[in-house]
């Protein structure tokens, strides 16, 4: 899983790409052996990301802090540079991905 925090007001047509030295972008692995734990990883990232649909209901402030929003569609490319130089890369398209709010995004 990976956390990228939007800026702005998302919609159909939002792009934002992201220098290594200014990213926030959080990673989220697999532990293993627990099946659904994850770890966070934080590796510096170049990243591009370009919605091309965005179906998003407004934050309930009378529901709970974890909430579906609803559903994106886009295009993602993620470079990756750990603490020893490791690189990986990450390249794709997504399609009807669920979008959740973690927590109320007025309160960021």
């Amino acid at each position: 899983r990976i956390e990228i925090p939007l800026t702005g007001d998302p919609s159909g047509q939002y792009q934002i790409q992201v220098e290594r030295s200014q990213s926030e972008a959080t990673w989220r692995v697999p532990s293993s052996p627990l099946p659904g734990k994850t770890s966070k990883w934080e590796s510096k990232s170049d990243f591009s990301l370009e919605l091309l649909q965005w179906s998003i209901k407004s934050y309930d402030t009378k529901g709970p802090v974890f909430q579906e929003a609803g559903k994106a569609s886009g295009r993602l490319m993620i470079q990756f540079i750990d603490d020893k130089g490791v690189q990986g890369w990450v390249v794709g398209k997504f399609e009807d991905v669920l979008v959740r709010y973690m927590g109320n995004p007025a309160a960021w």
